[in-house]
């Protein structure tokens, strides 16, 4: 009776495991291709146990690539982690002996390690990005670009990523908010612009950094300069900036 408990406890284990790894994917913590590398895994491979020393690989995997990303995608990287983190502690309540297999603990340390890393490789390139930007001189000509094809990949990654989210949001200039923190302005990029407006001409109002209302609201994009809202989308904060109400 016992080991047939038992057998139905694994079962049960299996069916909750290829739910989260369903919603894994579905977050986008784990692509189509590893999801059906880890369920050949379980299925051919030694059942849980090879799925889930597959999965702690591919976390390695991540944790390595994080040194390749752009600032953009490191707050992605960070919410998907913390995603999965919660993900996993949910199997693990609903699977508390399974749960204790020294590989799944060990993914699970590892994706610790990927919303640790992640959010301090952040902090280091806008750090970065802001110190650059306040040493560059705006009448300055841009340097001239020496470096190699092979040298401009991880340039050129930034600028497609960047491109495929304006397409997304339908503008031709500007920068997207940061996941977590659509408050704070990406750097070289002050202008920040709302989408609340219904029923009016314009979708929402861009508010300039002396404007009272700066700090209020969340973003919905940046833009560089005030010159490079588009007037017919957004419409300036009728509250005037912080000067001319003091005058």
């Amino acid at each position: 009776m016992t080991s047939l408990r038992q057998h139905f406890e694994y079962i049960k284990a299996i069916v909750d495991w290829s739910w989260t790894l369903a919603i894994l994917l579905l977050i986008g913590y784990i692509t189509l291709g590893q999801l059906v590398q880890l369920y050949w895994a379980m299925v051919f491979f030694g059942g849980l146990a090879a799925s889930f020393g597959l999965f702690y690989d591919f976390s390695c995997e991540k944790l390595r690539e994080l040194n390749y990303l752009d600032s953009y995608e490191l707050q992605n990287a960070y919410i998907k982690a913390e995603a999965a983190q919660k993900i996993l502690r949910q199997f693990a309540t609903k699977n508390p002996g399974v749960a204790h297999d020294s590989l799944f603990i060990q993914a699970k340390e590892e994706i610790n390690n990927i919303k640790t890393k992640s959010n301090e490789i952040y902090k280091v390139k806008v750090n970065e990005q802001q110190r650059k930007a306040s040493q560059q001189k705006p009448t300055q000509p841009p340097p001239q670009r020496t470096t190699q094809p092979s040298q401009r990949r991880p340039e050129q990654k930034q600028e497609n990523t960047l491109a495929k989210e304006r397409k997304k949001a339908g503008e031709t200039r500007g920068y997207p908010p940061y996941p977590n923190n659509p408050k704070i302005p990406p750097p070289g990029y002050p202008i920040k612009v709302t989408k609340n407006l219904t029923g009016q001409k314009h979708k929402g109002i861009y508010y300039t950094q002396d404007d009272p209302d700066y700090h209020k609201y969340d973003a919905h994009w940046w833009f560089e300069s005030e010159e490079a809202v588009p007037k017919h989308k957004y419409r300036k904060s009728r509250r005037g900036s912080k000067k001319r109400k003091s005058r």
